[in-house]
């Protein structure tokens, strides 16, 4: 129906003429020659017209036929668009629409000169390509299925005799013996070239179950679907337009009006009316300007806080809060905004690389994704290889100086309590392969296990890879103070203080460190491989109650070290490096061991700030990012370098092995041994003149001693004569 209107009041039906085709076209050239004329080219304004929105095509001069006003032209193109802008058929539908009755309404003006001086204004016909796209886009469409509603694109005019739409122009004749003027379709000036106002396309349905956003805690009443989506589309556009909002990093009360508008605009009400049977016109509702305004308002730290200003033009972005919609002049509809209630149920979630950790802040994820799955996986592989064979090394080597008849004494047994002290450290790194990876063993559920007491592993890691890095400097400095000493001539400890010294001291003081630090609260683990003292004074806390004294103890064994070879080589000559070599080769190695990992915790905490930037830069990427690993991590910790420092203390023991047990003494006992008991060979104890001459010495020193012992009582009594 609408479409014949329009066809009535914009193309007159052959009855309507009172002469053929060219006998009016010559009347216009006689009206023209006269000065008058009785159709004319006019250029209209977007204003004028408003009610068909044909400004989105009219771009041109448009064909005015004589009697008729642009008014009267708009009003009967409004009745042809008005189903499109309702919203009553699909949008490719209606810019098809707007094409096709804003061009047949409107006709783009062609003027001809048709003699010296004198021009005629003709009409632009539709071309047949408008209206076959019309025909295909919108011949299902529930409001045209009235008959006669769509045009009949291969119909011949009666007055012309050539095809209503042409595919490219029609031929006219100018009279019986005037010119013939070839006009062409408006191809050119069918096209949407501006923005329209129009309802979208799309039906009511009851709000479903949400599996992205959580909007289905809040919205209650029936929501607009546009047209060729679905609500599951609305859910994911929804929370990929607010996800970053809804983190718990952000404020809750930002967090809550952002959930509120942007559901409310995600999932739009909706008001159904039948206008004819299948004819149903879908009226949305978006969110009233209040709950956008306080969106802004409690988000504008949020919204500002970046280069741009994101704030909402609440008034420009939104409809008005009362949407009146005139059908006809019959039937106005209305719809008003929607206020969704304040009482949200809304579950916050942590940012992507990040986890919640018990106290319901959000942490780094563990393991930390500094590192990626596979690099993890590397240093699970090598620091697992490396802690069994450290382990392996140091109980072979121990036991190798248990089982020996000299090296089981002190001075002698020093190095192999060095490793005896070493081993937490190593059980430390075998503790991922035991408890099945990183991720079982570190992590408590999505995070790290941030207390002592939120999981036995905290308390384990902490107290063995500290306590074990404690214990094995402690004897660093242990051993090389003996070896000073035995060098210098200057061991003149009792076995009897020296012992329980060298172990008591370590064990007291790292027992003590261990009770103090853990009942502080302040052991947190980073997510990378261990608890550590952590949330005091930044990074400054770890630094005081145990790199900076570690270092200095460090500091002090590379001093000891350094003095034994100074002493020896100007003491005793090369010569005395030669006899005491694998002594010092094995504080040498231990030591530049816990030299490395001391200067790679130093060289971090140089570019701690660089390193800190760079991983918030990181976490704050991904927060505002649904596609989050297209993120840069940026310069954060290196895998290679860290990887060293892991296993480098693991590398010690073996070397360790290979040097203590290179010395002839433990060769030839334990050859003695193997060929004795097991080849059943004959041959001498190898350390037989070594126990005589010691047995013989501590007969001398008893002799000395009750010598030294005779001769004071006897000055006594010549005194006490």
């Amino acid at each position: 129906r609408s479409y014949n209107i329009a066809r009535k009041h914009i193309m007159p039906s052959p009855t309507a003429l009172p002469r053929p085709w060219r006998v009016l076209l010559l009347a216009l050239v006689l009206l023209a020659s006269r000065g008058c004329s009785a159709q004319q080219c006019v250029q209209v304004s977007p204003e004028e017209l408003s009610l068909s929105q044909c400004h989105a095509v009219v771009d041109y001069a448009v064909y005015v036929p004589d009697g008729l006003s642009i008014a009267e032209l708009d009003a009967a193109a409004a009745a042809g668009t008005g189903p499109a802008l309702l919203g009553l058929v699909a949008p490719a539908c209606t810019e098809q629409v707007l094409r096709f009755v804003c061009t047949s309404a409107f006709r783009p003006c062609l003027e001809v000169e048709v003699a010296p001086g004198v021009a005629v204004a003709l009409p632009k016909p539709v071309c047949h390509e408008t209206c076959a796209s019309f025909l295909a886009e919108c011949a299902e469409e529930a409001v045209f299925q009235a008959p006669g509603a769509m045009p009949q694109c291969e119909q011949t005019s009666e007055l012309t005799m050539q095809p209503e739409y042409p595919e490219e122009a029609v031929q006219l004749s100018l009279g019986e013996d005037g010119p013939v003027v070839a006009v062409e379709c408006s191809a050119d000036e069918a096209e949407v070239t501006a923005a329209y106002t129009a309802i979208p396309a799309g039906r009511c349905e009851a709000m479903q179950e949400t599996v992205y956003s959580q909007c289905s805690n809040l919205i209650e009443h029936e929501v607009f679907v546009p047209h060729g989506s679905t609500q599951k589309e609305l859910d994911f556009n929804t929370y990929n337009g607010s996800f970053p909002l809804l983190w718990q990093v952000v404020e809750e009360e930002c967090s809550a009006a952002a959930f509120r508008f942007t559901c409310a605009a995600g999932f739009l009400g909706c008001d159904a009316y039948e206008l004819a049977p299948g004819v149903v016109l879908a009226l949305p509702r978006g969110p009233c300007h209040s709950v956008c305004r306080e969106f802004n308002w409690h988000c504008e730290e949020v919204l500002t806080g970046g280069e741009q200003d994101n704030r909402v033009p609440c008034e420009a972005a939104l409809p008005p809060e009362e949407l009146i919609v005139p059908v006809s002049p019959d039937l106005v509809l209305s719809a008003s905004c929607v206020t969704p209630p304040h009482n949200v149920s809304l579950y916050r979630e942590c940012p992507p690389l990040t986890g919640e950790d018990y106290n319901g802040d959000c942490v780094l994820e563990c393991p930390n994704p500094m590192f990626s799955e596979e690099e993890w996986t590397a240093l699970l592989v090598l620091s697992t290889f490396f802690g069994w064979l450290s382990v392996t090394s140091s109980i072979t080597t121990i036991c190798c100086f248990a089982w020996h008849p000299i090296k089981n004494t002190y001075p002698k047994s020093n190095p192999a309590w060095q490793l005896v002290y070493f081993l937490p450290l190593a059980l430390y790194y075998c503790s991922y392969s035991l408890g099945g990876g990183y991720r079982n063993v570190v992590c408590g559920g999505t995070h790290a296990a941030t207390q002592i007491d939120d999981n036995g592993w905290c308390a384990f890691s902490f107290l063995f890879n500290y306590g074990g890095a404690w214990l094995g400097l402690i004897w660093y400095n242990w051993v090389g103070l003996s070896l000073l000493l035995v060098i210098t001539g200057l061991d003149a400890i009792p076995k009897w203080v020296a012992i329980p010294f060298f172990h008591i001291t370590p064990l007291v003081f790292v027992s003590v460190w261990f009770v103090i630090l853990a009942s502080t609260k302040t052991i947190d683990n980073d997510g990378i491989g261990s608890c550590s003292p952590e949330n005091l004074w930044n990074e400054w806390y770890q630094d005081f109650v145990f790199w900076i004294p570690f270092t200095c103890l460090l500091i002090t064994g590379v001093l000891f070290l350094f003095s034994v070879f100074v002493y020896t080589v100007f003491v005793m000559g090369w010569s005395g490096v030669t006899n005491y070599w694998r002594i010092m080769a094995y504080l040498l190695v231990g030591l530049g061991v816990v030299a490395y990992s001391s200067t790679y915790h130093w060289e971090t905490r140089i570019e701690e700030d660089t390193i800190a930037r760079n991983v918030v830069a990181w976490v704050e990427c991904a927060a505002v990012n649904i596609d989050w690993e297209r993120c840069k991590r940026g310069r954060v910790l290196v895998f290679s370098p860290y990887a060293l420092a892991i296993c480098a203390p693991l590398i010690a023991p073996p070397i360790f092995m290979v040097i203590l047990l290179s010395d002839p003494m433990i060769v030839d006992y334990y050859s003695y041994l193997v060929r004795k008991y097991i080849l059943r060979q004959d041959v001498p104890y190898p350390f037989e003149g070594m126990k005589r001459a010691e047995k013989l010495s501590e007969h001398l020193s008893q002799v000395a001693s009750s010598h030294s012992s005779s001769l004071s009582s006897s000055s006594g009594s010549i005194s006490a004569m």
